[in-house]
């Protein structure tokens, strides 16, 4: 795997959390959303992991879907939790506590590591069973 791909997946996991922290600035980052509408920021993000994640495996990645969506999981996972931590735990002074708080961003440490390697699963059985794999 060449160093290129793991650079721009990390590149594009920090824009897509730059732009969600930008969305949520005016919101003292979504804490003062209901949490109906968290639940709906939730759901709206996990819908946009999917096709994304396609678009990365598929533009970037171009092959071994599974083991690169592995890849993709933890770009969208451990630096997020970093960034995550340095803005509402650092510099808005909760500390770890943020982890509840703000339980939408916390959820998605996790849900990543199912949803993106599905996709990669799923393309990797696709591709496997199409008539001009052979």
């Amino acid at each position: 795997m060449s160093l290129k791909k793991h650079i721009i997946t990390y590149i594009i996991t920090f824009v897509v959390w730059f732009i969600f922290l930008l969305g949520g600035l005016p919101s003292d980052y979504y804490q003062g959303w209901s949490f109906s509408a968290q639940v709906w920021l939730c759901v709206f993000a996990f819908f946009l992991i999917l096709p994304l994640t396609c678009i990365i495996l598929l533009k970037i990645w171009k092959k071994n879907y599974l083991k690169s969506s592995l890849w993709i999981a933890f770009y969208a996972s451990v630096p997020v939790a970093l960034y995550d931590y340095i803005y509402v735990g650092l510099m808005k002074g909760l500390g770890h506590s943020y982890i509840f708080s703000h339980w939408y961003l916390t959820i998605f440490y996790f849900i990543v590591w199912i949803e993106i390697p599905l996709v990669g699963w799923i393309m990797e059985r696709r591709l496997a069973t199409s008539p001009n794999s052979g």
